[in-house]
């Protein structure tokens, strides 16, 4: 058996990897150029970032000190809401219920009730 599963064993990487993959990643100015360009279009965004991860920068700041020239650009369109108890995962109820409010209320302010 270990003869025959020893290469593939070998070749599957670390843990690390395995759990951590290395994904793909955009430079900042791509990120802000695509991000204009859908501003640009009158999109509305709403962005909101959440606590309790702490190997991540995940703040309200967060958008602020990566885009700061979108904020200044088009302050209307952006809507940034910080959930500091919650996690990624909203993994409680009150705050998936804190998130759906926040989300209906984006909305209707938004784009209105529906009718």
């Amino acid at each position: 058996m270990i003869r025959r599963f020893g290469p593939a064993r070998h070749s599957a990487g670390s843990a690390s990897e395995l759990f951590n993959p290395e994904s793909p990643s955009l430079k900042v100015e791509e990120i802000e150029s695509s991000l204009d360009t859908t501003l640009g279009r009158g999109t509305r965004c709403l962005w909101i970032y959440t606590g309790d991860s702490p190997f991540r920068f995940n703040s309200l700041r967060q958008f602020g000190e990566l885009f700061p020239k979108l904020i200044a650009k088009h302050p209307a369109l952006l809507n940034l809401q910080w959930k500091p108890r919650a996690t990624h995962l909203y993994s409680f109820e009150e705050d998936r219920t804190e998130l759906i409010h926040s989300m209906e209320e984006w909305l209707t302010t938004s784009f209105g009730k529906r009718p």
